[in-house]
């Protein structure tokens, strides 16, 4: 399974990290353990979208210019703290760039 989330550095920095958890089985087939792995893809999500190189971001899919606009936007709302209005038709995603914007958000 892996997981994308956010942490905080002791300096207060925020970062995406990439989580991969597995499970270990004994000999028996049960569980014995689980492995956890975690990676810092913060710089890596930031240069795939400056190139356009990314197909998606925080569920939502797409990567023509104009999606690519719209990640970077809530990149950039996620890093201030005052009301958005997200408008568009029925079954556009506006609540994936609502979850999204929630998700880039730096509050603890």
């Amino acid at each position: 399974m892996i997981r994308i989330g956010r942490i905080l550095t002791k300096h207060g920095e925020p970062r995406r990290i990439e989580m991969s958890i597995t499970g270990m089985k004994d000999d028996l087939g049960g569980l014995s353990g689980v492995i956890a792995s975690f990676r810092d893809v913060s710089d890596l999500m930031g240069l795939k979208l400056q190139i356009g190189d990314l197909k998606g971001f925080a569920g939502i899919i797409g990567r023509t210019p104009k999606m690519l606009q719209v990640y970077r936007q809530i990149r950039d709302l996620g890093t201030n703290d005052y009301p958005v209005c997200i408008t568009g038709e029925t079954g556009t995603g506006k609540e994936l760039v609502a979850l999204a914007i929630h998700d880039e958000s730096c509050s603890t």
